[in-house]
């Protein structure tokens, strides 16, 4: 009973203080320096990875393995005067919440992990090692207060005895940043441990290349993907926009190329409701519309961006409408020269 306690506890805990396999190798594997990441993260895969990794430990000794991940299945080898192997595997659960499994033949135990991510910006999960007898438990978070390239992470570790009870513990905290495209740094810092970590990182199309170099180890790693690093992998819904034509309020028999300015605004004002589409793209064209109607329609997108909704403006004119428009976007293109054929 009181395992399934603990089980049930996790979902709402604490993940691994990273964003893992989100194109950015300064915070992803984790498995090289910390006993066991959460395993739900396969769950997230997608394509697959070849990961290798070059470690100098204290005492100059050496040792190497490698990492293959194939969609939600993953298979890690480690020699370190003996071979060693992990397999994982994870699956979605809800939408926002991924299980995950481990074996390690190390140790042979089994270990189970959950993932939580209610929002882009953060990442929640827990991770309970070895299941028939818990020895150790890692919870945690990770934040993206401002953008996608600046990430805050907190792990708690602690030790766990044959009652589920806590005995002693330790945080990790982390920020990880991309400096520029492809470029990331991040450090860490053990609070128990009274070290800390750096790490550098740069990601090709396919490849990355990983630096971690901390007071006892120095570590280097090397991964290829199937999917393309430099794009985002994880599509996201958009509601597309195209103002083009003759917007009106009532509407007249005849009228060609000309569309419902109520219409128009009942679907932006719906669209600001759906919690499940977070980006609107303009492609603004050559349109007319009345002015109290392009104030309202300017009003409503400002809307749209105070209630945290992307807004993203295409234009191929430069008239003052289209300007007026486009202040409520994050981000303005424009293609003077009118319409690429």
């Amino acid at each position: 009973m009181k395992r399934l306690i603990i089980c049930i506890l996790m979902i709402p805990a604490l993940v691994w203080a990273q964003f893992p396999r989100l194109n950015n190798p300064a915070m992803g594997e984790s498995f090289l320096q910390y006993r066991g990441v959460n395993p739900a993260v396969s769950g997230l895969s997608r394509g697959s990875e070849l990961h290798l990794f070059f470690q100098q430990a204290p005492g100059n000794d050496y040792y190497g393995g490698a990492g293959l991940s194939l969609e939600r299945f993953s298979i890690a080898g480690r020699y370190d005067s003996s071979l060693t192997w992990n397999y994982g595997f994870g699956i979605p659960l809800f939408r926002h919440v991924w299980f995950g499994a481990d074996y390690s033949t190390a140790d042979e135990s089994l270990s189970a992990g959950l993932l939580f991510r209610p929002f882009p910006y953060l990442s929640l999960g827990a991770v309970l090692h070895n299941m028939a007898e818990p020895d150790h438990l890692t919870a945690g978070l990770a934040v993206r207060p401002f953008n996608n390239r600046l990430t805050f992470g907190y792990s708690y570790l602690t030790s766990v005895d044959e009652h589920f009870r806590f005995r002693d513990h330790h945080a990790v905290y982390t920020a990880n940043m991309e400096v520029r495209d492809g470029l990331l740094v991040g450090l860490s810092y053990d609070d128990y441990l009274k070290t800390a970590q750096v790490s550098m990182g740069i990601t090709f199309t396919h490849q990355s290349l990983t630096f971690w170099k901390d007071k006892e180890r120095t570590t280097l790693s090397a991964a290829f993907h199937t999917r393309y690093l430099r794009k985002i992998t994880n599509a996201t819904p958009v509601v597309y926009l195209r103002l083009k034509g003759t917007y009106v309020r009532e509407m007249v028999p005849g009228m060609v190329n000309t569309t419902d300015m109520n219409d128009l605004l009942a679907a932006l004002r719906a669209f600001q409701k759906d919690a499940s589409v977070e980006c609107l793209f303009m492609d603004i064209r050559s349109f007319s519309m009345g002015l109290s109607e392009l104030m309202e329609l300017q009003h409503t997108l400002v809307d749209l961006r105070d209630s945290g909704k992307r807004i993203y403006a295409y234009s191929t004119n430069g008239n003052l409408a289209t300007w007026y428009l486009s202040a409520a976007a994050e981000k303005q293109m424009a293609y003077p020269l009118g319409e690429y054929r």
